[in-house]
């Protein structure tokens, strides 16, 4: 299991990134997978993907050549989705606080409706949280 390999160094390699990654849905984590899984040097032990839809098609190619989740590879996504928590296996994903992200994004609209400056461009900045699910091993 993993936890037996906790401390250990980790393998690096240079990230896989083709045309697949650039789209966002569930085909093109699937293809992404693919891909990743052709890869010379075996597949890799965990994969993080920027959403949910791009995790799910990544869990499908996953379970369609018979890789065990989480036991050959894991699996996290980003955006906490609900069909991720329906899933088979439940998918482990980062969590934003989207309620918040919403109230700091219209804020910033009524501020600059309002003819008020709504403050110097940059970034903003959200709470979130790892929901640990199935697919790495919660």
């Amino acid at each position: 299991m993993r936890l037996a390999t906790a401390g250990r160094r980790v393998r690096r390699r240079r990230p896989l990134c083709r045309g697949t990654v650039l789209r966002h849905g569930l085909g093109a984590g699937a293809a992404a997978m693919a891909d990743l899984l052709d890869h010379p040097g075996g597949p890799p032990d965990a994969v993080f993907c920027y959403n949910d839809p791009l995790a799910l098609g990544a869990i499908r190619t996953l379970l369609t050549r018979g890789v065990r989740i989480p036991d050959d590879v894991a699996v996290v996504g980003f955006d906490d989705i609900e069909a991720g928590r329906y899933n088979t296996p439940t998918l482990t994903t980062i969590s934003p606080d989207k309620t918040m992200i919403a109230q700091l994004a219209v804020n910033r609209l009524f501020s600059r409706l309002d003819g008020r400056s709504p403050g110097e461009p940059g970034e903003l900045w959200a709470p979130y949280s790892l929901e640990i699910r199935e697919s790495t091993g919660g």
